[in-house]
C-alpha cells in the first residue's frame, strides 16, 4: 500500500480523535446554549467570501445521505443534473451527478477541500461530539492562529473542513498580512 497525504492525515484524525472527543465534551459544558445574539464570525462580514459550490459525484443518493447526516445539510433543489444542498433555503452545495466520472488521485491538482465555517467554538465542539457519535472517521485537526479546523473526506475522497473562527481581536498581525499556522 503507498501512503498518500490522506492515509497519513487519516491515521493522525484516528489517534487524535479519542482526545478530541473528550476536549469537545468539556467545552460542551452540558446543555447546548442558544447563540441568539452572538457576532457573525470575521469571514462572514468580509466584503468576498464563497456560498456555493459543485462537486461531481459517482453516487448521488449516498452522498446525499452523507451530507444530510454529517454535516446536517437539506435538500433545497433537485434537478436533472443533480441535488443542491445547504442550511434551510440557502444553497451551499451543488452535487452534479456523473456516474461515469473518474476518482481523482490524492496527489492529483484541484480541490483540496470545501470548508464550511461554523458561528462559534461552541458550535465546532457540538459537531465534533455530532461526529463522534456517529464515528464519522477523522483525517486531521489544525490550529491556523486564526481558526480551528476539522478535517474529513466524503465517500467518494473529497476533502472537507469544519472550523470556527478566533475572534478578531485576538488575531496576530504585522502590517497587513496576518500570522497563520497549520
Amino acid at each position: 500500500m503507498q501512503f498518500t497525504r490522506r492515509h497519513t492525515l487519516k491515521f493522525a484524525g484516528i489517534s487524535c480523535a479519542a482526545t478530541a472527543f473528550a476536549g469537545a465534551l468539556r467545552a460542551e459544558g452540558g446543555t447546548p446554549a442558544a447563540n441568539a445574539g452572538a457576532a457573525l464570525p470575521f469571514a462572514l462580514t468580509t466584503p468576498m467570501h464563497i456560498g456555493q459550490a459543485a462537486l461531481r459525484v459517482r453516487e448521488l443518493d449516498p452522498m446525499i445521505d452523507y451530507y444530510r447526516s454529517v454535516l446536517g445539510l437539506n435538500e433545497v433543489e433537485r434537478t436533472s443534473r443533480g441535488v443542491t444542498l445547504g442550511v434551510g433555503t440557502v444553497p451551499l452545495l451543488d452535487l452534479v451527478h456523473k456516474p461515469a466520472a473518474d476518482y481523482e488521485s490524492p496527489t492529483s491538482a484541484g480541490l483540496f477541500h470545501i470548508a464550511y465555517l461554523m458561528p462559534s467554538r461552541k458550535d465546532l465542539a457540538r459537531w465534533l461530539v455530532h461526529a463522534a457519535l456517529r464515528q464519522v472517521p477523522l483525517s486531521g485537526f489544525a490550529d491556523h492562529n486564526v481558526s480551528e479546523a476539522i478535517y474529513l473526506n466524503d465517500p467518494e475522497g473529497n476533502g472537507i473542513e469544519v472550523y470556527s473562527d478566533r475572534p478578531k481581536d485576538t488575531w496576530v498581525w504585522s502590517g497587513n498580512v496576518v500570522k497563520m499556522g497549520t
